[in-house]
């Protein structure tokens, strides 16, 4: 299982994207977090590969764009989720691993999360029909 930590500020939005990732089967949600500090904190004591923050603000404020740049230090492989195209431009701006927009599904996600290992060098290496067989399994 590969753990992972969710930011998102509203809570709906949270239940969402944490169906998403039960759904995805390979991730184990750490933690979720209605503020991007807490998730640093949290990054700074554990071992977490992968964040999935989901973003409002266009342009993305200057004081985000510094917490990001801290928790990517840590090594942790930061996956943007946004209804915002405009977004997607800022967040590889500041090195994200993936842009995904919102609404989205669970292959899409998981699709971000092989982005982000790769560029994180675990040396997975996972094929476009492993995904395929793996959320095909997860639609039945």
């Amino acid at each position: 299982m590969i753990k992972c930590i969710q930011v998102d500020p509203d809570k709906k939005s949270r239940e969402v994207t944490e169906r998403l990732i039960k759904k995805a089967g390979k991730l184990r949600l750490a933690s979720t977090f209605g503020a991007l500090n807490k998730a640093v904190s949290f990054c700074k004591k554990h071992n977490v590969p992968i964040m999935f923050i989901h973003l409002f603000d266009f342009p993305i404020p200057q004081n985000k764009i510094l917490l990001l740049k801290k928790i990517e230090e840590n090594g942790t492989q930061i996956i943007i989720l946004s209804s915002k195209i405009t977004i997607a431009g800022e967040a590889f701006a500041f090195n994200a691993a993936d842009f995904v927009m919102l609404p989205t599904t669970t292959r899409r996600l998981w699709r971000a999360c092989i982005k982000a290992l790769k560029i994180k060098d675990y040396g997975i290496e996972i094929t476009d029909a492993q995904v395929k067989n793996l959320t095909t399994q997860q639609s039945h």
